[in-house]
């Protein structure tokens, strides 16, 4: 330009550049091209046989007309976030895993037409069944409230279960003996408030009426 500006530069066997109020925004490079700034695209970018790249910690991929989509390392950790209406889907043909990078040990898989798995160093200890879900290891739990009519089911033929079936509780051994252990065993009413039997370890057995002592054993 007349004022000394750049609008283009072509090198021989080298890059071509392009300018901005005499700012480079594109140049060519032996591996592709280098842009500085923001690519903004009413179509389709492709890059073929090659990486789209942000090469600064400050720089995002952003897609939707209010940058709704955003993809972006800030030095420290790496975000994937939709800040606009609607939901984040993520969409595949068979299945979603998550790994670790460093050794590719699953963390948790999400399975077309199948489970959802959960690991702990790559140790599946959740998994969704057709009929419910599997738990590997020992379950923690703040409660546990099954419905009537739904079983809680122990053994591996189910040998033993609890049930309430809308009228009573039931408490079911299908094999061997049914054993409770305690140095102290009480029967009491609902409320907690009426002892109705009570066996102590080296001691008596007690049958109570109405919460008073009727027949107790002796040595």
């Amino acid at each position: 330009s007349e004022s000394g500006e750049n609008y283009f530069k072509g090198t021989l066997d080298n890059s071509v550049e392009l300018y901005f109020n005499n700012a480079k925004k594109f140049e060519t490079t032996a591996g592709g091209v280098v842009i500085t700034g923001t690519i903004d695209s009413s179509g389709t970018i492709v890059s073929t046989g090659g990486n789209i790249r942000v090469g600064s910690d400050t720089g995002k991929f952003m897609a939707g007309s209010s940058n709704d989509l955003q993809i972006y390392h800030d030095s420290n950790n790496s975000y994937i976030q939709d800040t606009g209406t609607g939901n984040l889907y993520i969409d595949a043909t068979s299945s979603i895993i998550f790994r670790d990078y460093g050794s590719a040990e699953e963390m948790a898989k999400f399975i077309n037409d199948g489970a959802i798995e959960l690991y702990y160093d790559n140790s599946k200890k959740f998994e969704t069944i057709a009929s419910g879900v599997t738990v590997t290891g020992d379950l923690f739990a703040d409660g546990l409230i099954v419905g009537s009519n739904e079983f809680i089911k122990l053994g591996d033929g189910n040998q033993f279960t609890l049930v309430f079936n809308n009228t009573n509780s039931e408490i079911v051994s299908s094999t061997g003996s049914l054993i409770m252990k305690a140095d102290t065993f009480r029967v009491l009413n609902a409320a907690g408030s009426e002892q109705m039997l009570r066996a102590d370890q080296d001691d008596s057995v007690q049958l109570y009426f109405n919460n008073v002592s009727r027949l107790q054993t002796t040595s």
